[in-house]
């Protein structure tokens, strides 16, 4: 899958103030909406942007977004980002468990299930 991200404008959190990596994502599963799920490969890196929040370099592209702090005290890292054809959300659990998911017109829905290390 080539799914590719963009902005979603929404006011970043202040965690996202620097230009350094921030996670290193590696997904094993991938489900394709009305299919069985199948092993992945899938990987990004994601890393602090001043202007737009964050960004995930990933095979397929760099994808510029946003992260939302929904002030939960459980530390859950999520990431939003829009394109033309998609929504993307990405949260990471404080014990790095992963989960991406793209919404593309269609309609038709990815979902990736893996893992982040927080490298900061």
């Amino acid at each position: 899958m080539k799914p590719l991200i963009a902005v979603l404008l929404l006011t970043p959190s202040l965690a996202w103030a620097s230009e350094d990596n921030y996670a290193q994502c590696r997904f094993d599963t991938e489900c394709l909406e009305g299919e069985a799920c199948a092993s992945t490969d899938y990987q990004m890196t994601v890393i602090h942007n001043d202007t737009f929040g964050f960004i995930m370099q990933s095979p397929t592209g760099n994808i510029e977004g946003f992260a939302f702090d929904n002030g939960a005290p459980d530390h859950v890292s999520t990431l939003l980002g829009q394109t033309k054809t998609a929504a993307h959300l990405l949260t990471i659990q404080p014990d790095g468990a992963a989960r991406y998911t793209v919404h593309l017109q269609g309609p038709m829905l990815i979902n990736y299930l893996g893992k982040c290390e927080i490298t900061e």
